[in-house]
């Protein structure tokens, strides 16, 4: 029988078992005394089999193969990926952490048909977070928020959290959460520092400027993006189960319509202002009616 070989981009495609997984494998491999499952073979690599080979090693058991043809190692990647996804069990965090392997393949396919000159849906947003990342979730059987913090997790948390995630033994909201309690990312740090910076320019301006219109509106722009930020990341912050009781739901509505309420006096004090200065300008009363109005009480 030909020597095997191993491909290691391939192996990494395959989600590691478990340590308890791989020893039930194992038994049930050897009860039998024979790997029941024949090998998946491209051109003498292995695409699918990669722990049943390695026990057949093992133990010297005898195995049989099986050869797909593939065009090329794309194609043969995009097979492990669909294979994988469809046929075990795989916690959520595998299951993003697979997908997201194809989020480049599908990108790369859709700007072939955009120079192509075929219009893409994938190509609205930058940056893989707008269809093409909707695509992928969907690959994944996780929501759009569930694989951008799948994504988040993969970048930044610990090599033994990111194997508990695979192991089923905790949730990915759980460690979005903990890895959100504090700027984990030069890019987070940075982030902290543009709206810190914003808010002491703000607090700069009115020490010492009497504002224009333009400086007016600029700095509760400023402030408006360091509040729905610092909201957002609340929402972040909270656990996912919550948004599942009405009542919650009701609870934030009532909160966010506060805050949309406390907006509109603003409106009216603004507005109050400015019919105050309109009353005490003469140069807007039309016709000299008020200027009129002064003479006659001056004369009787």
């Amino acid at each position: 029988m030909n020597k095997i070989k191993i491909n290691t981009t391939f192996k990494k495609l395959i989600p590691p078992l478990s340590k308890e997984e791989f020893e039930q494998l194992e038994q049930n491999i050897l009860a039998e005394r024979k790997i029941r499952d024949p090998l998946v073979l491209w051109n003498g690599t292995l695409v699918d089999g990669h722990n049943r080979y390695q026990l057949a090693q093992k133990h010297s058991l005898d195995y049989k193969t099986e050869n797909i043809d593939f065009p090329d190692e794309e194609t043969a990647i995009v097979w492990i990926i669909n294979n994988q996804l469809g046929r075990r069990n795989l916690p959520p965090y595998v299951r993003a952490e697979l997908a997201s392997m194809k989020e480049p393949i599908i990108k790369a396919e859709a700007e072939k048909r955009m120079l192509a000159g075929k219009a893409d849906p994938t190509q609205k947003s930058s940056e893989g977070s707008g269809e093409t990342r909707n695509i992928v979730a969907s690959l994944a059987g996780v929501s759009h928020d569930t694989y951008r913090k799948d994504i988040y997790i993969q970048e930044n948390a610990e090599d033994d959290v990111i194997q508990s995630l695979r192991e089923g033994k905790t949730s990915i909201n759980a460690v979005y959460k903990e890895l959100k309690r504090k700027p984990e990312t030069a890019e987070d740090r940075a982030e902290y520092r543009k709206i810190a910076e914003q808010v002491k320019r703000s607090a700069e301006y009115a020490r010492n400027h009497k504002r224009t219109i333009q400086e007016f509106h600029d700095v509760l722009a400023a402030n408006a993006e360091s509040f729905i930020y610092s909201l957002k990341s609340q929402i972040d912050f909270m656990d996912a189960g919550i948004w599942a009781d009405r009542k919650n739901i009701e609870t934030a509505f009532a909160a966010i319509d506060e805050i949309i309420t406390n907006i509109s006096k603003m409106k009216e004090e603004l507005n109050a202002k400015f019919e105050a200065q309109q009353s005490n300008n003469p140069a807007n009363d039309p016709g000299g009616i008020r200027e009129g109005s002064q003479k006659d009480s001056h004369s009787q």
